[in-house]
């Protein structure tokens, strides 16, 4: 029963001692499982006191003698599910590193694809949750998304946490927002009208949806909703899907930029949307992009001179930072309406014109009430 006096060894921490009585015994009965379970687990072992970046190296080799190993399915399984603990805590350990070596997350995550475990199970959430601390920082981060797909969470993976005092998005709220953010990068590198792409998206959609209901404290999902259906042509819908994150953010320049974007245009709600961006105080290197796409609106209704005065701020704001100025900029400025209009000094009444349009938006789909006011304190203007 030599693969019992193994485990002794094992449990004694004589490592050394276990591999030799464990290569001994396989070499004598190469086909015992017991033999080959008892040889495994001293490998596991190895693994697990090497399991950091600086111990990469015996980590690699005891993890090629391990998965060398012919076991069966059930054995398998058991033994991965610990194996990928020990892989996510080398995981983990590569993004502590001041420099990222990409490439050895690249081989990490293509272990992960051997390993045989349950979704879910808490290796899988493990694994998930140590891949994604490279959200902004892994350029192949994506490659995880598509891996795990939506479906392997445990409930525990949907809560928050809290460390040091301070709360931590849940592993499926990230999950969700990175996902996003990956089809928004995408739709932006490639055309309009990629077909693929788009295809992705409305495959993705309904699976969004599905998360918004189930958990409304996730509160960025629906603006990622809105974003995504404006990145693959829809409008119909959106302003519905956006506008209880709008209510709650309404105070942020970007909230106004994506409700201008489900309307055409020409359409006066998409003007009112601008100028309540920039009626609010944000700084000012954040507004360049809005204040562009607003300056071609006024260019189409021919106020040059409200025009100019954004296109003087974009090129102020620029050199401020440090920044090129843009060649879409720079042709405006060539053009002879620019030399000949005399410059507005301030746009700020225009916004204040449009604003209470704007926020109109908000609560067109409020049914009206009759309110009884029964007191007024007109020492407090209430």
């Amino acid at each position: 029963m030599s693969f019992k006096d193994v485990k002794e060894l094992r449990t004694q921490g004589k490592l050394n001692e276990a591999l030799k009585l464990a290569l001994v015994e396989l070499a004598i009965d190469s086909e015992n499982i017991w033999n080959k379970r008892a040889l495994a687990w001293v490998y596991y072992d190895f693994l697990k006191i090497n399991s950091e970046y600086s111990k990469l190296n015996d980590f690699n080799r005891y993890w090629d003698n391990l998965m060398g190993i012919d076991l069966s399915e059930d054995n398998i399984q058991i033994l991965h599910e610990s194996v990928a603990l020990q892989l996510g805590k080398v995981i983990f350990s590569v993004f502590r590193e001041s420099e990222l070596p990409t490439n050895v997350l690249d081989e990490l995550f293509e272990k992960a694809k051997l390993l045989s475990i349950e979704r879910p199970s808490k290796a899988n959430s493990f694994l998930i949750k140590a891949f994604l601390k490279g959200s902004t920082t892994w350029p192949n981060i994506h490659l995880v998304l598509d891996y795990f797909g939506f479906e392997g969470f445990s409930d525990s993976d949907y809560l928050s946490e809290e460390f040091n005092g301070k709360a931590i998005t849940s592993t499926v709220e990230k999950f969700y927002n990175l996902t996003c953010k990956f089809f928004l990068d995408a739709s932006k590198k490639l055309p309009a009208n990629h077909s693929n792409l788009v295809d992705q998206i409305n495959v993705f959609l309904p699976i969004l949806s599905k998360q918004i209901i189930r958990n409304p404290e996730y509160q960025f999902l629906p603006y990622f909703k809105a974003k995504l259906m404006l990145a693959a042509g829809q409008r119909e819908g959106v302003l519905e899907a956006f506008l209880p994150f709008a209510k709650r953010k309404r105070n942020e320049f970007w909230v106004w930029e994506v409700l201008a974007e489900t309307f055409d245009k020409s359409d006066e709600s998409c003007f009112a949307c601008y100028c309540k961006a920039l009626s609010l105080k944000s700084p000012q290197e954040f507004l360049i992009g809005i204040r562009k796409d607003f300056a071609d609106l006024l260019i189409a209704k021919g106020l040059h001179g409200e025009a100019k005065y954004e296109i003087e701020k974009i090129v102020e704001i620029r050199n401020a930072q440090g920044w090129k100025i843009p060649n879409d900029i720079l042709t405006i400025t060539n053009q002879s309406w620019y030399s000949e209009t005399i410059s507005k000094s301030s746009n700020v009444d225009l916004y204040n014109q449009y604003v209470s349009k704007a926020e109109e938006l908000l609560f067109q789909s409020v049914e009206e009430e009759i309110i009884v006011v029964e007191f007024v304190n007109h020492d407090k203007q209430m």
